[in-house]
């Protein structure tokens, strides 16, 4: 992160403005570090959920008739078909511009989830 550089003129009424500016970078920089630590808590319990989610889709589908009712589900619980065309991945891979696998995916899953219902959203 880079770091502040604040310029304070010294002088006798600008000790006052220091202890405002001293007290209001204070309460800044300990709410920037507040929702930092929330967001790492926020996505630890994201990716067990996730991990969860995964997990229970390996135990589900034990064949390919669970598995179509695993996708049918999980159409009708997210809004939008799950399943990713082979052809829409090549065309997105030779379009990335340097994305990763994974970033593609999630680019397919917000464009799928903007015409998705708003309970899901």
């Amino acid at each position: 992160m880079a770091e502040l550089e604040v310029e304070v003129v010294q002088g006798a009424a600008s000790h006052n403005g220091q202890d405002r500016l001293e007290v209001r970078l204070r309460s800044l920089f300990a709410e920037q570090r507040r929702l930092r630590e929330e967001l790492e808590r926020t996505r630890a319990q994201l990716d067990q959920v996730n991990a969860e989610v995964l997990q229970f889709q390996e135990e589900y589908c034990t064949n390919a008739e669970r598995e179509e009712e695993y996708g049918r589900c999980l159409q009708k619980v997210l809004g939008f078909d799950t399943t990713l065309d082979p052809e829409l991945l090549a065309c997105a891979g030779a379009t990335t511009g340097g994305q990763t696998l994974l970033e593609i995916i999630e680019e397919l899953e917000r464009e799928a989830g903007q015409s998705s219902s708003p309970e899901v959203q």
